[in-house]
């Protein structure tokens, strides 16, 4: 696992309600595959550390993320001894990973 949220008061079965006593863990798996989602087990070892933690009314969420694809143009300015066809090459990648962190 590389990252988990918790929200109170969420479900992400109906994001624009308000759901009382239900806490929403959302789990992010290692990166860098393009669209991680966590494994069954992992969600199934999470739920049963947190099941006898909990309050005993606490109904609780666990799941994947949800993922919105977003484009975008950039426009790169080379500093004084930068190559051109280095940041061509490598500015995509960059770009991807430090969005994603």
């Amino acid at each position: 696992m590389h990252r988990a949220r918790a929200w109170a008061e969420y479900d992400p079965a109906y994001p624009k309600a308000v759901a009382v006593g239900t806490v929403a863990l959302i789990v992010l798996p290692a990166l860098p595959r393009d669209a991680p989602m966590p494994s069954a087990e992992l969600m199934q070892a999470l739920r049963r550390y947190l099941e006898p933690l909990k309050t005993l009314c606490t109904r609780l969420v666990i799941t994947g993320p949800s993922y919105v694809v977003v484009e975008c143009r950039l426009r790169v300015k080379c500093t004084a001894g930068t190559s051109e066809v280095q940041v061509r090459n490598g500015s995509s990648q960059r770009w991807a990973i430090s969005f994603i962190r």
